[in-house]
């Protein structure tokens, strides 16, 4: 298949001037799948007319060769922080240990995959390309995701592709990759890709995204790859443990606990309100006061108790504070029954399973308390005689 590949793109760079190096592309696909260990910071920046200031990423990644891994072949590391165009600071990292390792953090919790325990993850029926290790956040970053990418461009009748393997951008001499995307007769993406002439490691991506469109984005990537004194530190179990110490402690899967909340940013989340409108919230949105996010069940007995100490501490409270009514069901006037007609600076959500799972709400009622930046300050599960004095002190305390 790579033959046929190669012999697709050889009209696309045949007219080049007789001199030019004799690279083809596939010499470019086979040097960044079987790169040595590989280590580069990068700065990722996203333009959209729509957007004042440009959104801009740094990252680290890592990508190093391990031959005895049957489902990847490699290890990889990327570890990315919001720089500006964000209200506050964006992390995270995505890491594919050798073994069937796969973990991914944004910010608030550790998910986890072991091909030992559900290898399905990792096959998915949309392909091979598919899987969680292979669809993480910034993964098309890394060398041997963008080979995948140029191969299936290549491959792709709906793509014009032209390589220059000897040229000059900005007085550096380079090899380029550039692809035109077309959906019915219409450019839906331009892309460039950059290559190191010396070792075929990419430099710089360029990609415009809808060009000429309302909903037109811009995305650049610049590469700046390590010189590799000393052997780049293996991707393992034990090297992501040191390397994140808290978050291996407090938000893995095994170990994640409603108690462990404090100090972490409320997770995001999307859901239906009583009156059939949706209430949003981004994982660094913040809430115009201190919030109490209470989490019921309907069917719970101690929901009823719960609603009337909560709103009897934000009457009692010197501090003013909003509330969100999260309940588990989905029937509205099983919700309105519980909590009854939302006051103002409340707000009742219903089908709240999946806020209650991201924040690992196995027993209800829960409460969590919230200050203005969306940290979580205080959380405390079932209800109490003590509950009401309890929140109108740890409003006092914000």
């Amino acid at each position: 298949m790579r033959h046929l590949l190669c012999l697709f793109v050889s009209i696309a760079y045949a007219l080049i001037p007789v001199g030019a190096t004799a690279v083809t592309p596939c010499d470019i696909v086979d040097s960044l799948r079987s790169a040595p260990a590989y280590s580069a910071s990068a700065r990722f920046t996203v333009s959209m007319p729509q957007l004042s200031d440009d959104v801009v990423y740094s990252l680290d990644i890592r990508q190093i060769p391990e031959p005895a891994d049957t489902i990847l072949g490699l290890g990889y590391l990327v570890d990315w922080h919001s720089v500006s165009g964000t209200p506050a600071t964006i992390e995270g990292f995505s890491a594919y240990c050798p073994g069937g390792h796969h973990y991914r953090f944004n910010g608030h919790r550790l998910q986890e995959y072991h091909f030992a325990e559900s290898p399905e993850a990792f096959i998915s029926p949309l392909g091979p390309s598919g899987g969680v290790h292979l669809t993480a956040q910034y993964i098309s970053l890394l060398p041997f995701a963008i080979a995948d990418e140029l191969e299936r461009m290549i491959a792709d009748t709906a793509y014009t592709v032209i390589f220059h393997p000897d040229t000059l951008i900005g007085g550096r001499r380079v090899c380029a990759v550039c692809s035109v995307l077309s959906v019915g007769g219409v450019t839906a993406q331009e892309a460039e890709y950059v290559f190191s002439p010396d070792t075929y490691m990419p430099l710089r991506v360029r990609l415009e995204n809808s060009p000429g469109t309302i909903s037109e984005q811009s995305v650049e990537i610049i590469y700046t790859p390590r010189e590799v004194a000393a052997p780049v530190t293996p991707v393992t179990d034990q090297t992501l443990a040191e390397a994140y110490p808290e978050v291996f402690a407090t938000m893995r899967q095994s170990n994640f606990r409603f108690s462990s909340l404090p100090g972490t940013r409320l997770p995001a989340f999307a859901l239906p309100t009583s009156t059939r409108e949706r209430y949003s919230r981004g994982l660094n949105d913040p809430f115009r006061a201190p919030t109490i996010v209470v989490m019921l069940s309907a069917a719970d007995a101690m929901s009823g108790p719960m609603v009337s100490a909560v709103r009897q501490a934000v009457d009692s409270s010197p501090a003013p504070a909003d509330v969100i009514w999260v309940v588990a069901e989905k029937d509205t006037d099983a919700a309105e029954s519980t909590v009854g007609l939302p006051r103002e600076g409340e707000h009742l959500l219903i089908n709240g399973r999946s806020l209650m799972r991201d924040c690992a709400a196995a027993d209800l009622p829960a409460l969590l308390l919230c200050d203005t930046a969306g940290v979580i300050r205080y959380a405390t599960v079932g209800f109490n005689n003590q509950l009401a004095s309890d929140v109108i002190q740890m409003l006092a305390l914000l």
